[in-house]
């Protein structure tokens, strides 16, 4: 959330808007910047508090876990296929769209990107890839379940997202 203070899409504040986006290089900066908490530090409950803790320990313990950088992978699924068989997890920013809507009744298989119908822009992981190219996705939307794998298809008629790609 601290991206949506510091990225170059907004001028004003918006931490606290639910409905306000980032980009993925801001969010990413962050963590090279300052680092990233455990969860067991700042818990995703929307109806609970913010780190009611001291202020120089978050900071601190936040710097123990920075990033040393990050690399685009582009648009490119084979290079994030390589990516992640030799390294690991991949931060990917999809378009969400009538699809995306429907992956419970498509069982997570996002086929046909409709541009027509896209609301917005949604961060994911992408963690694996199937032996059919599909690439499994990890959302964190609750509507879809906080481990729901989404697989994405090998081949799209659209172009796929961007991504970046975090290094420790």
């Amino acid at each position: 959330m601290a991206s949506k203070e510091t990225d170059t899409s907004t001028t004003r504040p918006e931490t606290m808007i639910e409905e306000a986006g980032t980009t993925l290089k801001a969010a990413v900066d962050i963590l090279r910047k300052y680092g990233p908490v455990p969860e067991t530090m700042l818990p995703f409950h929307i109806n609970t508090y913010m780190y009611l803790g001291d202020e120089n320990a978050f900071y601190a313990t936040a710097a123990t876990r920075k990033i040393a950088s990050y690399v685009n992978l582009q648009r490119n699924t084979t290079n994030w296929r390589t990516w992640l068989a030799a390294h690991g997890p991949i931060l990917v920013a999809l378009n969400v769209d009538r699809t995306w809507d429907d992956a419970t009744a498509t069982q997570g298989k996002l086929d046909a990107f409709q541009p027509a119908t896209v609301r917005g822009g949604h961060a994911v992981c992408a963690v694996g890839y199937r032996t059919d190219g599909r690439i499994i996705l990890r959302n964190s939307w609750a509507r879809l379940g906080a481990t729901k794998a989404l697989p994405m298809p090998a081949r799209r008629t659209s172009t796929p997202p961007s991504s970046m790609r975090a290094t420790a």
